[in-house]
């Protein structure tokens, strides 16, 4: 303006101290269900977790089953071993008596004393297996008081068809997939559009009207609209990701179920040859 109509004006310069305390507020109005597929991840990883401690504890107990069946079945060997010396012994008093009326050999009495030697080192062999299981099953359940089973009762045998095997494991392959589901409604969300409301309250010296100097209150109310259009891909690499995983996940339990069926064929097989070698040693007693 020329001097002449400046001088006319009175225009005021805004303060150069500016000070300013305002609290700033934002509420979703939409998020396109963001907040609702992060609370589904975070129910399923807490359900991998809770399932991961069962496993844990599963694979405690199948081994404490497996001292448990060892330790009886070293007491069962023991006490057939002990059956087996029996009319050994018996044998050796009548061939001693023939010996001595020229009747038998002293090596046959030999014999009899290899085999009962024989016998007693195996009695031995069981009763190591047998002090050893019961040091592993003190350690395992924080007992060093624990010195004996005896008194607990023999399981039944039963054999279990390998299509009705429910294994923890399992369940927490499948909990794996939910987790990996849930995570794709979160690439989905974040392309979504979002709405939100928001505000700012508070004082500051200028306030709004800079040309005005003193503390004045600060109010700004609106709505916000954000949409992340073009990601350059990243959410399809991000699913290609998750669907790689989850296939990885299907692999897994495919050859854990297989590896669980060929342990099982085993140890019924197993179960099959320990019942009849229990018959035939029986029989082997009684002839005796």
């Amino acid at each position: 303006l020329p001097a002449a109509m400046a001088s006319q004006f009175n225009i005021p310069s805004p303060s150069t101290d500016q000070y300013k305390a305002t609290i700033e507020i934002r509420q979703n109005i939409y998020d396109g269900g963001l907040i609702k597929n992060k609370k589904l991840v975070e129910n399923s990883d807490l359900q991998v977790n809770k399932q991961q401690v069962t496993v844990e504890i599963s694979k405690v107990k199948e081994t404490i089953n497996n001292l448990y069946f060892a330790y009886i079945l070293n007491a069962q060997l023991s006490g057939q071993l002990e059956s087996f010396d029996l009319p050994l012994q018996a044998r050796r008093v009548i061939l001693e008596s023939a010996v001595k009326n020229g009747i038998a050999l002293s090596t046959d009495i030999d014999a009899i004393d290899a085999e009962r030697l024989s016998i007693k080192q195996k009695i031995t062999e069981c009763a190591i297996a047998k002090k050893s299981t019961i040091k592993l099953l003190s350690i395992i359940v924080g007992d060093t008081s624990f010195r004996s089973i005896d008194n607990l009762q023999d399981p039944q045998l039963s054999i279990i068809d390998s299509n009705t095997i429910k294994r923890t494991e399992l369940a927490l392959f499948d909990f794996q997939k939910q987790k990996l589901d849930a995570s794709i409604g979160i690439l989905n969300a974040s392309r979504m559009p979002k709405l939100f409301a928001f505000s700012t309250i508070g004082y500051g010296n200028p306030g709004l009207n800079m040309f005005k100097t003193g503390w004045q209150p600060i109010g700004i109310v609106g709505v916000g609209f954000s949409w992340n259009v073009i990601d350059w891909g990243k959410t399809n690499r991000d699913k290609q990701m998750v669907s790689v995983q989850k296939s990885i996940i299907d692999s897994r339990k495919l050859d854990f179920e297989r590896s669980i069926s060929m342990a099982l064929e085993t140890k019924k097989a197993e179960m099959l040859k320990m019942v009849s070698q229990i018959a035939n040693d029986n029989q082997l007693v009684v002839l005796r």
